[in-house]
């Protein structure tokens, strides 16, 4: 096993399985690894390492997957701070898009692509624009919290595009089809007000101050 050290670059060394090891002290006296299948690989690792020290990054947590922190956040940030409700609704979200989508990669080296294209993904799937919208904003406050707590260097989820809502197409009723849904009720003796939807945007009494037209409002999901 060789042993080599550089000037301000921590210990590295040569394992007697080939791989080099770098070692770096972090506060509390703890000593953490960082491996490279090459002597400058792991130089570099360390670098890096000694950069995100003098940043106030926590170096130790650099493994940890977004979903473990998600997880851990909900439990002890957000679980004593909102309501229960809230909370519910954080936890389904977490658990039905957020871990499955972006849970396995690396908290420390989440970018703002990544979460593009999960929210891009779930758009195209068919999620409704207002529910990509809270997706975006719990992991939004969640990755606020880990720049805090010096997890990361950037809330990247501030840095992406925000889904665009899709508005609704009014579509009037042609003068046939208008005609035939006034004429439709005609042999009920209760007449269109009990037995026939008005159409949508008219009130149940009268179906002629519509004007022929239908309007249709956003349904809350």
């Amino acid at each position: 096993m060789t042993t080599r050290r550089g000037h301000n670059e921590g210990s590295i060394k040569q394992r007697t399985d080939g791989l080099w090891e770098a070692r770096i002290s972090l506060p509390g006296g703890k000593r953490k690894s960082l491996y490279g299948k090459t002597r400058k690989a792991a130089q570099d690792a360390l670098r890096s390492a000694l950069r995100d020290l003098d940043a106030g990054l926590d170096v130790d947590a650099g493994r940890q997957t977004v979903g473990q922190y998600i997880v851990r956040w909900l439990a002890d940030v957000a679980k004593p701070n909102v309501r229960p409700s809230t909370f519910k609704s954080y936890e389904s979200y977490v658990r039905l898009y957020i871990v499955p989508g972006i849970g396995h990669l690396q908290l420390a080296k989440l970018s703002p692509q990544h979460v593009q294209a999960f929210l891009n993904a779930k758009s195209a799937a068919g999620l409704l624009p207002r529910t990509v919208q809270d997706v975006r904003a719990i992991l939004r406050r969640a990755l606020g919290q880990a720049t805090k707590w010096g997890l990361v260097g950037r809330n990247v989820a501030t840095l992406v595009e925000r889904p665009r809502s899709v508005k609704t197409q009014v579509r009037p009723l042609t003068a046939e089809q208008a005609r035939a849904f006034v004429e439709a009720p005609r042999n009920d003796r209760l007449g269109p007000s009990s037995t026939s939807p008005s159409p949508p945007g008219c009130g149940r009494a009268s179906s002629s101050g519509c004007g022929g037209r239908t309007s249709t409002a956003p349904q809350a999901h």
